[in-house]
């Protein structure tokens, strides 16, 4: 009976090995697939992070501020057409026009920016067509307008009433849809990324604790049946992919918060003061139409109101008075573009100009008070110059200060927005080519600290 034990431990013997060195060839193999899956996870998260920028960052956010950006270039156009038509003197009529021709010029270079940057999309191609077209038919009616107001032809009210109609009725919609059908491209773009975001960094994470998990076992694994303490090549692969892991996490992690302060922080304010803007041009030229008393423009004390209240409609209890003096705050109660801004402060320097802007604003509301007051009682042609008046207690004094603040305010977040973009791209500068470097130099070093040890084996 005891003649079968030294052929089973010649056995025992025969197989340690040729198990060892099944383990060690298929560690090897398992290795190099889950860097294979990380590396293409990281890739796969690179390109929807930077997609996503792409889209916000260089393609839908400019559009909707080119929108914007027509709206705003239409209203003044309208407004300074108006206002030539008010002008009592050559030097106020001159300065409309040059008003007009200098808007006319801010909204063909938007024109120009949303049509290179269009998508395939009828949302975004037809209302652009429609502005390019009607345009022209607006720009046409206008200049009636001028040659028969030069002419002292009554008629020219009746060419401007035509203008008025088109803006109100195509070019302003028009230039609205623009926006919306961008505006929900990129909603849809950053509902999408927060879900694509979350999951590649799930899926990193777990992949990386794999990777780390396999390599420190496969460090004890030899250290158990080479008696090898350590593996030198295998503690590097270990660092190396702890360190891969760990940075395509960070990378991931940054370009979310970046994308959120681009879109949440920076874009939701710019997007409020540019309809802010826009409204408030849309206004003043309200105040206009109304100064000159034509029942071929109706409603334009309506549409002056409907224009101010989606700025800010104040709850009870708090007046313009109010906000004229001290400006609005995020407990005031308030409403609409302006309210919006104030309720998003985010950036250092911002709060300053944003709460001025909206006592400047007050501020003109109270000359358009007064200014109505005195077309009300008669005083037609001192109403006339308080809106076409350029000192301090005059309208486009005030309108042009809330302007200035409004601009200055803008600018704050559309440095924050920039910023945010530009470093989320950073991050992002050769990723795939750094991941790929980590990638082969964690298979390089498990192949070179295995590849003795399976020579031993064979």
């Amino acid at each position: 009976m005891a003649a079968p034990m030294p052929a089973l431990q010649a056995v025992t013997q025969v197989s340690k090995p040729r198990n060892t060195l099944r383990v060690l060839r298929a560690s090897l193999y398992g290795v190099s697939g889950l860097v294979l899956l990380l590396f293409l996870t990281c890739v796969a998260g690179a390109y929807v992070h930077r997609r996503a920028l792409e889209t916000i960052g260089t393609e839908s956010a400019p559009t909707i501020i080119a929108a914007q950006k027509i709206r705003t270039a239409l209203a003044h156009m309208d407004a300074s057409a108006a206002n030539d038509l008010l002008a009592s003197s050559q030097a106020e009529s001159e300065a409309a026009r040059q008003e007009y021709e200098q808007s006319r010029l801010e909204a063909g270079q938007a024109l120009l920016y949303a049509a290179r940057s269009i998508a395939d999309s009828s949302g975004e191609r037809d209302p652009l067509e429609k502005i390019q077209t009607q345009l022209g038919y607006y720009e046409a009616l206008i200049q009636r307008a001028r040659d028969l107001h030069d002419q002292k032809d009554p008629r020219a009210l009746d060419a401007y009433a035509q203008a008025a109609s088109v803006v109100d009725n195509d070019l302003l919609p028009a230039a609205d849809e623009l926006d919306k059908a961008n505006f929900r491209r990129l909603d849809e773009t950053y509902a999408r990324q927060g879900g694509y975001s979350i999951g590649s960094r799930v899926v990193v994470l777990l992949l990386g604790i794999a990777l780390l998990g396999v390599l420190l076992w496969l460090q004890s694994f030899l250290t158990n049946r080479t008696r090898r303490i350590l593996n030198l090549p295998l503690i590097a692969a270990t660092l190396i992919a702890l360190a891969f892991t760990l940075w395509g996490l960070t990378v991931f992690g940054t370009e979310e918060h970046e994308l959120k302060t681009a879109k949440q922080d920076a874009f939701t304010s710019i997007r409020a003061l540019w309809k802010a803007r826009a409204a408030a041009y849309s206004a003043a030229g309200d105040e206009s139409r109304f100064l000159l008393h034509s029942n071929k423009l109706p409603g334009a004390a309506d549409d002056f109101q409907r224009n101010v209240n989606s700025l800010v409609l104040l709850p009870s209890g708090v007046t313009m008075q109010d906000v004229a003096r001290d400006g609005l705050n995020e407990n005031s109660g308030a409403t609409g573009y302006l309210a919006d801004e104030i309720h998003n402060i985010t950036f250092p320097r911002e709060r300053e100009p944003a709460v001025e802007m909206t006592a400047k604003f007050a501020q003109y509301l109270a000359v358009d008070r007064e200014m109505r007051g005195l077309a009300d009682s008669g005083k037609y042609a001192e109403a006339v110059a308080l809106r076409l008046g350029n000192q301090p207690d005059q309208a486009k004094y005030a309108f042009a200060q809330f302007d200035d603040a409004l601009g200055r305010t803008l600018a704050v977040n559309q440095r924050a927005f920039d910023e945010a973009v530009d470093t989320g791209f950073s991050a992002l500068s050769h990723f795939e080519a750094k991941a790929a470097a980590a990638a082969a130099l964690i298979v390089l070093l498990v192949f070179a600290g295995l590849a003795p040890r399976i020579a031993e084996y064979r």
